[in-house]
């Protein structure tokens, strides 16, 4: 297809993507309806024509493209990607809009990621509402184990979180491949606002990752009172051990954070708790020099 463009335009080089795709909009996309045995989907440096234009936000090429019996609207870049995926991660709405009545809205690119995580990744929310309003995916994970809902609780968006669990689709405790919640990475990204609307809509606050840490864990080694006293004040379970059978209360006193030791001894925790290596919280203490 490439070559057969520079043919066309009599070029005696091998022309860069940029400049095929301009001295094809220069031609109006005749020569593409005139040479209907061209293949439109062959790959050069790595993308097929398609992606090219979706790249360049040109609708009337697209709808030219489109038209073409042989146009593969799913074909991958080399890095897996689709023009959709293309679209919305840098938010061409028009573009997505032609795109989404004829292609597979949940493939998936080379990192297992759909056009929704990039939409959510790159903040493109129109793109990321009009995905959802067609039906997508909302949990499908990817290399990560991460969905949808990890990622936007990783981005810190409030109204895309809202936005996904709206939708009554999506698995609030579904873990990541370190077995991280949604709630646990919100936790540990310090975004309150999500932490709170994702104890609104029942998610479980006492999930453990690899390493047994809890949200609880995870907040306190940020030394997030805010998060910590929201997690205490919705009845998480503040004795919890990890994998060394710490509570979150020896990591507090790991790192001489007196405010939330004081605060989980005010509620109750158990002071008198021993670790795997038989240590109590005040050894803890005393050994780091607090």
């Amino acid at each position: 297809m490439f070559d057969e463009v520079s043919e066309e335009l009599e070029m005696s080089y091998r022309p860069s993507k940029l400049l095929v795709l301009r001295s094809l909009r220069r031609l109006k996309g005749t020569w593409v309806k005139e040479n209907y045995k061209a293949d439109v989907n062959l790959l050069y440096e790595g993308n097929a024509l398609l992606h090219l234009v979706c790249e360049e936000g040109s609708t009337d090429f697209l709808e030219v493209l489109l038209n073409c019996e042989k146009c593969d609207v799913n074909i991958a870049d080399s890095h897996g990607m689709t023009a959709l995926h293309i679209a919305a991660a840098i938010g061409y709405t028009e573009i997505m809009e032609l795109l989404i009545l004829n292609c597979d809205i949940n493939l998936c690119d080379s990192n297992n990621q759909t056009p929704l995580c990039l939409a959510i990744q790159n903040y493109q929310k129109p793109c990321f509402e009009l995905l959802i309003s067609c039906g997508c995916d909302i949990d499908i994970c990817n290399l990560d184990g991460q969905t949808s809902l990890h990622i936007a609780c990783i981005t810190g968006h409030v109204d895309i979180v809202e936005i996904i669990l709206n939708t009554n689709r999506c698995d609030i405790d579904k873990s990541d491949k370190n077995r991280n919640s949604p709630f646990a990475i919100a936790c540990e990204h310090g975004c309150k606002d999500i932490v709170e609307r994702l104890i609104l809509n029942k998610c479980d606050i006492n999930t453990v990752n690899i390493f047994g840490h809890s949200p609880l864990h995870i907040a306190v080694r940020r030394d997030d009172i805010e998060i910590v006293q929201t997690l205490i004040e919705s009845g998480c379970d503040i004795n919890l051990c990890n994998a060394n059978k710490q509570t979150p209360l020896f990591c507090a006193c790991e790192m001489g954070i007196c405010s939330v030791v004081q605060l989980l001894l005010n509620k109750g925790c158990d002071a008198n708790i021993c670790n795997s290596d038989g240590l109590t919280p005040l050894d803890i203490a005393k050994a780091n020099g607090f």
